[in-house]
């Protein structure tokens, strides 16, 4: 297994285009958000494992040895990575023997998600805005903690993602609620690709059920369209009904669905 670096990764987009559902994985084989590319052969690669924030992306030949060998090799090697913190996303069902082969005759557990896209906002979320509360789009001060505090959830989040603030304001973008300079709810870039983006949202446990998931994520979209996004994507678990239902009401519609696999070795 050989890992590529800079432009070379991106020899690696014909081995990923099974990977539709993962915008993420292009994102890294453009060099847009962080991470790490690894082929059998790099040069005429038939299998690919793009590691991402969002997991490890697995695509091509099942049966190119090289790769799996090197996969068990980079988990169990440096200590760095473990199977049970990366999600796996796979190209084809062809993939899950060799999960279960990493497992070591563990358990493989799977997770039905969804993809939503939106490509119009349908709510208008300056009306629900509560008076005393403000929602817009946060910028390098913000991010740098000057003018309000930002949760330690969201700073582990821009690191994982972004690698710092200054990448995410310069691809990305970030939207936040606040109550004078408490940030209760916040829908940030999670990656770009040509003019398609894809957004999370995290709401304080304490500022939940007020509509404030749903007026953050749909500012945050009305920014990616207003920005030269054409389309704006959003995952969940197909057990989240209410993460479904928010993106539902700002005016995303289901695209497809796919699944998500630990490695429990």
């Amino acid at each position: 297994m050989e890992e590529l670096q800079g432009t070379d990764r991106q020899v690696a987009f014909g081995v990923c285009a099974g990977l539709e559902s993962q915008l993420a994985c292009r994102s890294v084989l453009a060099g847009c958000n962080p991470g790490r590319v690894f082929v059998d052969d790099r040069s005429a690669p038939t299998a690919a494992f793009v590691l991402t924030a969002e997991g490890g992306c697995l695509a091509g030949d099942p049966a190119a040895d090289r790769l799996v060998v090197g996969l068990d090799q980079l988990f169990a090697g440096t200590g760095e990575l473990r199977y049970s913190q990366v999600p796996f996303f796979v190209d084809s069902d062809a993939w899950l023997p060799v999960l279960q082969q990493l497992s070591s005759g563990g358990k493989v557990a799977c997770i039905p998600r969804r993809t939503y896209l939106c490509r119009e906002v349908t709510m208008d979320w300056r009306e629900r805005v509560p008076p005393e509360a403000a929602t817009g789009v946060v910028d390098a001060e913000g991010l740098a903690g000057d003018r309000f505090d930002l949760p330690p959830h969201l700073q582990r989040w821009i690191r994982s993602n972004w690698g710092t603030s200054e990448a995410l304001l310069a691809k990305g973008f970030g939207v936040v609620s606040r109550y004078s300079d408490i940030v209760v709810s916040w829908s940030l870039c999670d990656c770009v690709w040509e003019d398609a983006c894809e957004i999370g949202i995290h709401t304080h446990p304490e500022w939940r059920r007020q509509g404030l998931a749903a007026i953050t994520a749909a500012a945050a979209t009305e920014h990616a369209l207003a920005s030269g996004c054409s389309v704006v994507g959003w995952h969940c678990n197909e057990e989240n009904v209410g993460s479904a239902k928010t993106a539902e009401r700002v005016g995303y519609t289901l695209e497809r669905t796919h699944k998500m696999y630990f490695v429990c070795a």
